[in-house]
């Protein structure tokens, strides 16, 4: 019979695990924190080690090491589970010797256990499996990928997929178009978008399809539009991404398509349930029930943590006294990802998720913890709380195919807007002119909007206002992204309709928070916000 330990901090997550792994068969052992594993697996001699990244006392990467020292443990198993919005700690589980990383904002003991079989039945070879078709697959995170001994040219075959960009590095040239027609396609005569990174060639000149947008003819033809170079990124579960432009058959050719991330793996309700030698599917479904009735339980405890530790964090002066804040925070706020990811909470899994990301940034840079930070925390907390609030009656599925729409006259204010974007698996279209923006914005309806205050010609209070007015985007969450943040500038934006603002410069990860605030509470209430001076 198959031996299994699990190093896993949160006694609900570990209880949860345990369960799901004994009823299905297997002897486990569970364990909350690093030393205890390392004693523990000499004598237990697991089959599989499932473990988080986020353990007390010793950090996740260091426990694969020493495990991976051990004698007749250097090829044990690993499943890592970790956070979606980590990607650096990912990189690190890998590079110590983990097999398999998964996100745990959408790993539910179904999947956990569905994995589990794969790799002791051999199934997933290398374990490192490939989706093969549209069948399912697990959320995982693939290793990166070797890298290539010589650069490749257009004619030549693509032997393996280039590695995934660093954290904060520019975003690699855009994937071939998915069979999915999109839902934005840039017309003959927009302006030109940013996007392309310094490393990759210029974009080419790509005729067009019918466009979706209506755009006004112009007097005199104007060069068609460069396409802006998406980051590819990890895919939420259930989501596909938005479709890139089609591209002709010469140029798809020459695409290189970028690694991803994460796997694509449909929503709970959509996966056939894991078969178990003595675990039917009547016990099953009352398994799940049962542990999303345990999460329902800890909800208020769960909003009455948020509300202290924020107001705390809001109210305090010195940066040791945050920077305690932050860490109580963290062990709060990853306790919440794991118990909402495990029971399909997605959307209180993904923002909670970005929010843990965003604290472990602070706790690296605490000089970065500024006013705008800690608005973008408090507004995030209390779209959390909303989302507690309609828990049983609000979805819970991540928003499909959003469009994004980023206004800047500055080129590396735009690049940095679709990075940091790109860290929550969001992709925007990027404009450089506000004139043409608001042509743009008359025909389309977007899902969120940025705009920087100071631009030529038109501004973007002049260029809020103007949408505002518009039937397509009357009610869309528009933020500011400008160096100015007096109370004058707070001011004007509101009277100009706009629902936030973020001071430049800004963490990566505030932006993403503040978008996944906007982008999954319920619509009606940002609807109700969305009204001109309605903060």
């Amino acid at each position: 019979m198959k031996k299994i330990l699990i190093v896993e901090n949160d006694p609900i997550l570990r209880g949860i695990y345990r369960r799901k792994f004994d009823l299905s068969g297997f002897i486990v052992e569970a364990v909350d924190d690093g030393p205890v594993a390392l004693e523990t697996v000499p004598d237990f001699r697991p089959n599989l080690i499932q473990m988080d990244l986020s353990l007390p006392g010793m950090s996740g990467a260091e426990l694969i090491r020493r495990i991976r020292a051990l004698p007749n443990f250097k090829l044990v198993p690993i499943v890592v589970l970790s956070s979606f919005y980590r990607p650096d700690l990912v990189k690190e589980a890998y590079d110590a010797g983990a097999n398999k990383c998964v996100s745990k904002m959408d790993c539910t003991p179904n999947l956990a256990l569905e994995i589990v079989e794969q790799i002791f039945s051999g199934e997933i070879l290398g374990l490192y499996p490939q989706p093969l078709g549209n069948s399912p697959v697990p959320v995982s995170m693939p290793p990166p990928p070797p890298k290539l001994a010589a650069p490749l040219s257009a004619a030549s075959p693509v032997q393996a997929p280039p590695p995934p960009p660093p954290l904060d590095s520019e975003p690699p040239s855009p994937p071939t178009a998915p069979p999915s027609s999109p839902r934005l396609v840039i017309p003959p005569s927009p302006p030109k978008f940013s996007g392309a990174t310094a490393a990759s060639p210029a974009p080419e000149k790509i005729p067009m399809p019918a466009p979706l947008i209506k755009m006004p003819a112009l007097a005199t033809a104007t060069p068609r539009p460069t396409i802006p170079a998406p980051t590819p990124t990890p895919v939420l579960s259930g989501v596909r991404p938005p479709s890139a432009p089609k591209l002709p058959a010469s140029s798809a050719a020459a695409q290189k398509p970028p690694p991803l991330e994460m796997e694509v793996v449909p929503p709970e309700e959509e996966r056939a349930e894991t078969a178990a030698p003595d675990f039917g599917a009547d016990a099953t479904s009352a398994f799940r029930l049962e542990i999303r009735q345990e999460f329902l339980k800890r909800v208020p405890q769960f909003q009455m943590d948020l509300r202290e530790r924020v107001g705390a964090l809001v109210r305090s002066k010195s940066t040791n006294e945050q920077l305690t804040l932050l860490k109580e925070f963290n062990v709060s706020i990853s306790s919440l990802v794991g118990l909402a990811g495990i029971t399909g909470f997605t959307r209180i899994a993904h923002l909670a998720g970005a929010m843990e990301a965003l604290v472990k940034d602070l706790q690296r840079k605490p000089k970065q913890m500024t006013s705008s930070v800690l608005r973008s925390i408090a507004h995030a907390s209390d779209c959390l709380n909303i989302l507690f609030r309609d828990i049983n009656q609000g979805t819970q599925e991540i928003p499909q195919s959003l469009l994004i729409l980023a206004v800047d006259d500055e080129p590396i204010a735009r690049r940095t807007i679709s990075v940091a974007l790109a860290k929550a698996n969001l992709r925007c279209v990027c404009v450089e002119e506000a004139k043409m923006a608001m042509t743009i914005l008359n025909e389309n309806q977007f899902d969120l909007i940025f705009l920087d205050a100071e631009m030529p010609e038109m501004n973007g209070f002049e260029l809020c206002a103007g949408l505002r007015k518009t039937a397509t985007n009357k009610t869309t969450p528009v933020i500011f992204v400008t160096s100015l943040t007096n109370f004058e500038v707070r001011a004007q934006s509101s009277l100009a309709g706009a629902n936030d603002l973020i001071a430049k410069p800004f963490l990566m990860m505030e932006l993403a928070v503040k978008s996944l605030t906007y982008l999954l509470r319920p619509k009606s209430i940002v609807d109700t916000k969305s009204q001109p001076g309605g903060h």
